[in-house]
């Protein structure tokens, strides 16, 4: 099977030529269609809390009807990754501000009940 490329858009080849595309269905589980598109998917290689990541791209034979949504998927997936170093640097600092009040509300109840503020000192009456 020979694949020969004619034009380029957002990482997805339109296909040419009939031999391969009778030979080869889309790759979509239970699609039959033939494939008209190779879609690049970047995966991410890791999902550490780095800021930075690798990737690896997967080439997928993909037919006129699921090649978008491929393209669509993927493109969603890259952004959570993205995402993924900024929604853990909220989570531990909610978790931060969570643990100094449960020490402050500890403190006031040895206290007391008296609810101070970072940095405040109790007077006496």
């Amino acid at each position: 099977m020979s694949l020969q490329v004619q034009s380029s858009v957002g990482g997805a080849r339109e296909q040419r030529g009939s031999r391969a595309s009778s030979a080869s269905p889309c790759q979509v589980a239970d699609c039959r269609a033939p494939f008209r598109r190779v879609v690049a998917i970047e995966l991410p290689a890791a999902w550490e809390a780095s800021r930075s990541y690798s990737v690896i791209t997967v080439l997928v034979g993909a037919c006129r009807e699921h090649a978008p949504e491929l393209e669509r998927r993927a493109h969603a997936l890259l952004d959570a990754r993205a995402d993924l170093h900024n929604l853990l640097t909220i989570v531990e600092t909610e978790v931060a501000v969570e643990a100094d009040l449960r020490q402050r509300l500890a403190a006031s109840d040895a206290d007391g009940g008296v609810v101070l503020e970072p940095g405040q000192e109790r007077r006496p009456l």
